[in-house]
């Protein structure tokens, strides 16, 4: 889909219309606005724009009981938000936690009104809200389910409008930018959905048991930026989005510099609200950007560790011939299907040369532009670069930031039924071959490259493979192919012959 002008459309990517501008939400309940102290005994009805997890405590009054709380963000107009804090035992609250999710509407019935306190635990542990009240949700008092109105046209226009001004947002070149000054602070962002990862159970070191999902975002000044979801209501809504037609309007995000990935992320935590999206002229500008673009999840040079998390190679088992696989890629050609296809292919490195010009196998290039820049520089020279032409801060990590090493390297396969060139290797993959990251590769001096060559060069491997198709051209139906290395080792020539037997 593509927009005809701001303003004009009448749906977003997704199918979610725009209501129109008149239309009253919910007549005879009352409205957030009109809250006050004195107010009893009544209904409220409302979008849910965040939710978070069901947290126990032990209660005091009944020792060797837990008391259960969770809290959800309640919106009935553009400018109307408030908070509703739920308590009560412990079936109770799962029940009602599981009752509904983000972006549902629902009738809280009798609920408490409380006025919402101005100390730091509400300013950092609870989303920003227009009401100076909160509502508490209790077993003995109060009861909520979902809207069974049939007119949910109001709610829909208020679902596409962020809790933010439109433009009080950080670009992500902006948070790489500005790295060490925005360091456990809570932002804004708008950008495009590039990718969205399989959620993994982690256990913590407390034995408590989370899921953890990372997204990754880009827009106009950044190609890849991490977004991690610790929550399961959070990630619950993250896996109905789709790449490059969602555009996330996400307030109250907190971003950190990650020691593990050397740069910066953002975290989602219990502030956090996200509008998935908006109606605005920004996120619409933004919309018709992505949309110009090529298909950026597996573009080789954009994104060397393609969509891999929660992959186990364990369990690809299909087996292809260099020729089975070349048909393959030719029953690709015409095709729309954009779905990744994993294999094994028992194969010889027919060429490997790691040895000749080192820019051939490594590169460095701006994490923000993605131009590529001099071997081992700490600079972007893209004059259009937002980063590059931002001072860094004394002290900062920007500079090693700005400038990622990685592998760019090409070999090809052989069997007894052909060979397939240009196939590249993944970033993982590389490293376990060469046993060192792409920046100490690019250290290493002439005979030590080709000790590492000959270990691999005409020997038989057994090499997990990704092949991508995406449109080249998104007015034809031409396909662009790659090929990805995903693991590359040496094999026992009887495991080679008895997997194709």
């Amino acid at each position: 889909m593509a927009f005809n002008g701001f303003g004009t459309q009448t749906a977003w990517p997704d199918g979610t219309g725009f209501a129109g501008e008149d239309g009253e939400i919910s007549k005879g309940r009352t409205s957030i606005r009109d809250l006050s102290q004195g107010v009893n005994s009544f209904n409220i009805v409302g979008l849910v724009v965040a939710k978070q997890g069901v947290h126990s405590f032990p209660d005091r009054k009944n020792p060797g009981t837990e008391k259960c709380h969770f809290f959800f963000t309640l919106r009935d107009t553009p400018t109307d938000i408030i908070n509703v804090n739920c308590w009560g035992n412990e079936r109770f609250i799962n029940d009602l936690a599981n009752s509904f999710k983000i972006n549902d509407v629902v009738e809280v019935r009798n609920p408490q009104i409380q006025i919402k306190q101005s100390n730091e635990a509400e300013q950092r542990w609870r989303p920003w809200t227009s009401s100076p009240y909160q509502l508490h949700v209790s077993e003995t008092y109060s009861s909520l389910s979902l809207f069974s109105g049939w007119d949910m046209s109001e709610f829909d226009k208020i679902s596409h409008i962020p809790i933010k001004a439109s433009n009080d947002f950080y670009t992500l070149g902006d948070i790489i930018a500005n790295d060490q000054n925005l360091h456990g602070e809570h932002v804004n962002i708008q950008a495009v959905v590039k990718r969205i990862g399989v959620a993994r159970d982690i256990v913590t070191k407390t034995g408590k048991r989370v899921k953890r999902c990372e997204v990754v975002l880009f827009d106009e000044t950044c190609f890849s930026f991490p977004l991690v979801m610790w929550d399961d209501d959070t990630i619950e809504m993250a896996q109905t989005w789709m790449p490059k037609d969602i555009i996330l309007f996400i307030a109250d995000v907190k971003v950190t510099f990650d020691d593990y990935k050397k740069c910066m992320i953002a975290t989602c935590d219990n502030k956090t609200v996200i509008t998935a999206n908006p109606d605005t002229m920004e996120a619409r500008y933004l919309y018709n950007y992505a949309q110009s673009l090529e298909l950026l999840d597996d573009d080789p040079l954009n994104n060397q560790e393609s969509s891999l998390e929660g992959l186990n190679l364990e369990n690809v088992k299909d087996v292809y011939s260099v020729q089975q696989l070349k048909q393959l890629m030719a029953e690709l050609e015409n095709t729309s299907q954009q779905i990744p296809t994993f294999g094994i292919v028992y194969a010889c490195l027919t060429s490997f040369d790691i040895d000749s010009d080192v820019k051939q196998v490594i590169a460095s290039r701006c994490v923000s532009c993605n131009q590529r820049v001099a071997l081992l520089s700490k600079t972007c020279t893209n004059p259009e670069c937002l980063v590059s032409s931002s001072p860094a801060t004394p002290g900062s990590s920007t500079a090693q930031q700005i400038i990622k090493t990685q592998y760019e390297m090409m070999v090809s396969l052989s069997d007894h039924t052909g060979t397939l060139e240009n196939c590249r290797l993944a970033e993982n993959c590389a490293e376990t071959m060469c046993g060192c990251k792409a920046m100490d590769l690019a250290r290493w001096t002439f005979p030590q490259l080709t000790n590492l060559k000959i270990q691999f060069l005409l020997e038989r491997c057994k090499v997990y493979f990704k092949l991508t198709t995406s449109s080249s051209n998104r007015s034809t139906s031409a396909t662009k192919k790659w090929i990805r290395l995903l693991s590359c080792t040496l094999v026992d020539p009887k495991e080679a012959t008895t997997s194709l037997a």
